[in-house]
């Protein structure tokens, strides 16, 4: 069994390999918080950290009553023309049975979980985008996650967006990644270092400093199009009298640097606004977005629910609901739903 500290040691070492980043330094054992080792997973080559796998598949199931909810939801959504996709974005970690710390058997049953979750909500009305091929991307084909937690690159986000635009087109295959890969390379980038909490949890506030190197990103500047309006024009609660894509995610599409938005709308040709929360926003950017009248607006042809690691009931039925009470107020009635005349009159 490979040790942590010879995991971090490790990962430094991969560091010093890439351009524009210092060389690699080494962290004294002691400054680990070996309390938190158990929340954790690692790997050593290449080097990330990421939270551990949960145990409670529970949190894939979706009873009678959500069921309800969520096919209720989307039909609202129907009546106004927007369709929904559903984006639930596996967890990294789970997809990693060549490292020590991995277990294949838990890797496949999540597989299995994840599946069964994407055919149940497409049962339900949605349009669901399955992306596990992404996560068996991994840390061992292409540098598609991050090192310190379960967040996508810009490399990532690229991919992933390609796929989303597939789904808009009615397309369900996964997209060609060595010609993404290809087309990627081709954009000017620059290599930069973001700082992510995860790595903080895994160290004593003393060495902070020496992790927050860790996570490595770059920028890419997409080819601008003839017309092309400024990316301050798709950002949070800019309501355009053209057909807008909504996103309503979570952290993942909220990158100032290889914006999950900007490539969507790179690849789908569509603007797009972003409603995505930090912190797991699944819940709460659906609220805002009903809030600012996206659902019943006929320029939405396409909501793009991303919920990354937030499969669970409660969350997906309570942000469906919290977000139908924000878009109909009060007794406010649906556009569309006409009432029965009273038979007294």
């Amino acid at each position: 069994m490979i040790s942590l500290k010879a995991a971090l040691l490790g990962g430094f070492a991969l560091l010093a390999s890439l351009p524009h980043i210092a060389e690699a330094q080494e962290i004294d054992p002691t400054c680990l918080d070996y309390s938190k080792g158990d929340q954790f997973d690692y790997q050593m080559e290449p080097f990330w950290l990421n939270r551990r796998p949960s145990m409670n598949e529970g949190r894939f199931a979706i009873d009678e009553v959500g069921e309800v909810v969520l096919a209720d939801f989307v039909q609202t959504l129907g009546d106004m023309g927007t369709q929904v996709h559903f984006l639930a974005l596996p967890d990294a970690s789970l997809f990693m049975p060549q490292g020590p710390s991995a277990d294949p058997l838990l890797a496949g049953r999540f597989m299995e979980l994840y599946q069964d979750l994407n055919i149940q909500m497409e049962d339900l009305g949605f349009v669901a985008i399955d992306m596990s091929w992404l996560a068996t991307q991994g840390r061992f084909e292409v540098p598609v996650h991050r090192t310190v937690d379960h967040h996508l690159t810009s490399r990532g986000r690229f991919y992933l967006s390609a796929q989303i635009s597939r789904g808009l087109e009615g397309r369900r295959y996964r997209a060609n990644v060595p010609a993404l890969e290809a087309e990627y390379a081709r954009l000017e980038s620059e290599v930069y270092q973001v700082w992510q909490p995860t790595a903080g949890s895994y160290v004593i506030e003393d060495c902070l400093e020496l992790v927050e190197d860790i996570a490595v990103d770059e920028r890419v500047e997409l080819p601008r199009t003839a017309g092309a309006q400024a990316t301050e024009d798709s950002l949070f609660g800019d309501m355009s009298d053209t057909p807008q894509i909504v996103l309503a995610g979570t952290s993942q599409g909220l990158s100032a640097d290889g914006n999950l938005a900007d490539f969507i709308k790179h690849f789908s040709g569509q603007d797009v606004v972003n409603y995505s929360e930090a912190g797991g926003g699944a819940a709460t950017s659906l609220q805002f977005a009903g809030l600012e009248g996206r659902f019943v607006s006929d320029r939405t042809p396409h909501l793009i629910w991303e919920v990354s690691r937030e499969h669970n009931q409660e969350l997906l039925v309570g942000g469906a609901l919290a977000a139908q009470g924000m878009a109909f107020s009060g007794c406010e009635a649906r556009r569309g739903v006409v009432e029965e005349p009273d038979a007294m009159e």
